[in-house]
């Protein structure tokens, strides 16, 4: 089963989150066989998402008042010759606007009129972007969203819709366990824990927060818990206490934050909000106890508690909740385990392969048993 993909083959920001995630998805092949991905391929079709991207950098960074119909969007004009060239069995991504022949997964996030007003957006770009999430989810054969509360808003802002909705989970291919035997090992040590605060936007991921939860830590079990902090502050400076069980470790790489987790009992990021929070699925994965944002999203990622711990930035929390541990040591290793075990099952790149495949699956009927054929 072939999925086409429309990712622009290059990107005015080529760190983009969004941008990386589709390009990673030619993965999925390694952990479903059955599901070939082909990559959008069509250079004036990218060429044009950049141009649209470029006009909203633009507009942000200048507070000019562009129209907002310029701006980049969940909807695109396809290359019908790359998708015939492609021969795909379904889409998943944006839904065309011009190509209505193969079924359609489309991908979509949902929309917080609350929070949009508060970073400054307009009733005008509030009331298109919901506009235009409408106008593609009708188009759609289906409609995928990475988590259950994001599928929560899309029902409210478009309840005739819901029959089409379906959960599909990030797909992390890089997402590995750490061996069981190896997180009991880890958790037979725990007269020094070691805790891990991971995030570039310091501010925003609760790095004040933590730091003012562990100096009162600090001076009631002294020497009992140790903090490294991976952080380059891009969202401005915080002040580290000058204190030897605190350590500022800067901006590292991937596999170097992968080691990081591995040798930590705690990740303790509390966000003031996460879109979603991958940061959580790895710590989880490498045997953690996760100490995370209070939002639905990771709610929902960190089970309510039964996974990791969703209590937000409160210092207070933060604090109490490590008392808890320090002074009941037995509890640690059953909910590292229990965390590990729900990413296992939930959020491992087969299990979210073969979702993938399941779901193109059900497209295709769909399209099929409702009278269309594919061109």
């Amino acid at each position: 089963m072939r999925m086409y993909v429309s990712a622009p083959q290059f990107y005015v920001r080529p760190h983009n989150t969004d941008w990386l995630y589709n390009r990673l998805l030619t993965r999925l092949t390694e952990f479903n066989p059955d599901l070939d991905v082909y990559l959008q391929q069509s250079f004036l079709s990218s060429l044009a998402v950049n141009l649209r991207k470029s006009v909203e950098i633009v507009r942000y960074r200048y507070r000019l008042p562009l129209p907002v119909s310029l701006l980049t969007g969940q909807e695109s004009h396809f290359s019908r010759s790359d998708v015939r060239r492609a021969k795909p069995d379904f889409i998943y991504g944006q839904a065309p606007t011009n190509l209505h022949t193969i079924p359609l997964l489309f991908n979509c996030g949902p929309t917080y009129p609350g929070v949009l007003r508060q970073a400054g957006e307009s009733e005008a770009f509030i009331a298109r972007d919901i506009r235009i999430k409408r106008e593609c989810s009708a188009r759609a054969t289906l409609i995928a969203s990475h988590s259950r509360s994001n599928l929560d808003n899309l029902t409210e802002l478009m309840p005739d819709q819901v029959a089409k909705m379906r959960c599909l989970p990030f797909f992390l291919p890089y997402l590995k366990a750490l061996p069981e035997e190896d997180v009991i090992r880890k958790f037979s040590t725990t007269d020094r824990l070691q805790c891990l605060f991971v995030g570039r936007e310091a501010r925003r991921k609760g790095l004040p927060e933590v730091l003012a939860a562990f100096q009162e830590l600090a001076a009631i079990f002294p020497s009992r818990l140790h903090l490294k902090i991976v952080t380059n502050f891009a969202d401005g400076a915080v002040e580290i206490p000058n204190h030897p069980d605190i350590q500022l470790l800067g901006e590292t790489s991937r596999d170097d934050v992968q080691r990081l987790l591995e040798g930590s009992h705690f990740l303790i990021v509390p966000s003031h909000f996460e879109s979603y929070g991958w940061i959580y699925l790895e710590a989880m994965a490498a045997g953690c106890i996760t100490i995370g944002a209070a939002g639905p999203t990771q709610q929902e990622i960190l089970a309510a508690g039964r996974g990791g711990l969703p209590i937000g930035p409160d210092p207070a929390k933060i604090r109490d909740t490590l008392t808890g541990f320090l002074l009941h040591p037995e509890t640690m290793l059953p909910q590292a385990l229990a965390g590990s075990r729900h990413c296992r099952a939930e959020y491992f790149p087969d299990s979210v392969a073969k979702r993938f495949a399941e779901l193109g699956r059900e497209a295709v009927a769909i399209f099929e048993t409702s009278g269309n054929r594919k061109r």
